[in-house]
């Protein structure tokens, strides 16, 4: 789990910069943070990042038929 500005550095920004377009960003289904620990969850943001950057996301059913 994140905080705003690490999820930010994470994602090469700064917890500003996400703060200033985080209503942008969740219009593109961005992950909301955690409703009761108000923190962001790096394997949410890894899957949009994957699904709008272009790479396949599987739900866990289709990933196991490809094992």
């Amino acid at each position: 789990m994140l905080t705003r500005p690490q999820a930010g550095a994470y994602m090469g920004r700064s917890g500003q910069w996400l703060a200033d377009h985080e209503a942008e960003l969740r219009a593109e289904g961005f992950p909301a943070p955690h409703p009761v620990l108000g923190l962001y969850d790096r394997k949410a943001i890894d899957d949009w990042l994957d699904a709008t950057g272009g790479r396949k996301v599987y739900a866990s059913a289709e990933a196991e038929e490809w094992n």
